[in-house]
């Protein structure tokens, strides 16, 4: 007997009955007592984190900047087919990015979206992607005074039956 839930388990279910899937079968007979058997399943969800870095830091004309995303699976469990997706910015002449870090080449970019699948990360596992501007002499003055002088940027980490992470 198995289940037939596209994605398998979500966290949902693994939160009623303590986690735990109980199945007890019983064999009769005329005459004879009845036998039973409990088996269960102890459910250990995944669970993901993104950290991106650098958060503050500075800039100048002529500079390129670059972001490096780390996603991790936090367990007990393994984290089901974990994607990033990350709209990276173009303040003034910044609108060219590449990826310099690709963990198993597992990460593309089209336009400036960066996107990458992963797969499954059991407990433990980690993946660091950097990304950087490519753009001919660096950052200019239109890049510099965009946003206030800032760059910011969110990349999301998602999993299946998991709520998405941000940073």
């Amino acid at each position: 007997v198995s289940t037939n839930t596209t994605g398998g388990a979500n966290r949902a279910a693994c939160t009623a009955n303590n986690g735990r899937f109980d199945n007890t079968a019983t064999v009769s007979s005329t005459g004879l007592a009845n036998k039973s058997d409990t088996g269960y399943w102890a459910c250990q969800p995944g669970s993901i984190s993104i950290v991106k870095t650098p958060d503050g830091s500075t800039f100048g004309i002529g500079d390129q900047i670059n972001f490096t995303v780390v996603v991790g699976s936090n367990g007990p469990g393994t984290a089901k087919n974990v994607t990033v997706s990350d709209t990276l910015p173009t303040p003034g002449n910044l609108t060219s990015w590449t990826i310099t870090t690709n963990p198993g080449n597992a990460c593309s970019l089209t336009g400036t979206t960066l996107n990458c699948s992963f797969g499954d990360l059991a407990n433990g596992q980690t993946r660091t992607i950097v990304v950087s501007t490519n753009t001919t002499g660096g950052a200019n003055l239109a890049a510099c005074t965009a946003n206030n002088g800032r760059v910011d940027n969110t990349a999301t980490v998602s999993s299946t039956g998991l709520a998405n992470k941000s940073d």
